[in-house]
């Protein structure tokens, strides 16, 4: 409950990093399996269809998702068809992975995708 810096990586009184610790605000969330969790199969579909929209809905990363919107957009006017089709995978595998990272507690930055840890 201590006040720490944003680049703070542990507490100073009680060494929690406070990356790993549950965002307050998580509590409204899509229902799936818990009270406070996310649907990772919808959030993976809209993850394909309009890339970064689930970041700005559930995963509170805002300029990540309109960023990924608009590289969305341009890819499927630059290269229709494939250039959209693999950029909608890998959109929604960021969806999946990311929702089970935030069902299982963790809290995510602005730009964490699904490959980092």
């Amino acid at each position: 409950g201590n006040e720490i810096k944003p680049n703070q990586e542990l507490c100073l009184n009680c060494g929690v990093n406070p990356r790993k610790v549950p965002h307050p605000s998580r509590n409204n969330r899509s229902e799936s399996s818990g009270s406070n969790s996310i649907n990772i199969v919808l959030a993976t579909i809209l993850g394909y269809i309009l890339p970064g929209l689930p970041s700005i809905l559930w995963y509170e990363q805002k300029k990540k998702g309109i960023t990924l919107l608009i590289v969305g957009i341009v890819c499927g006017i630059i290269f229709p068809g494939v250039g959209y089709i693999l950029f909608g995978v890998v959109t929604a595998i960021d969806a999946y992975q990311l929702g089970k990272r935030v069902n299982n507690g963790e809290a995510l930055d602005e730009w964490t995708f699904f490959w980092e840890k």
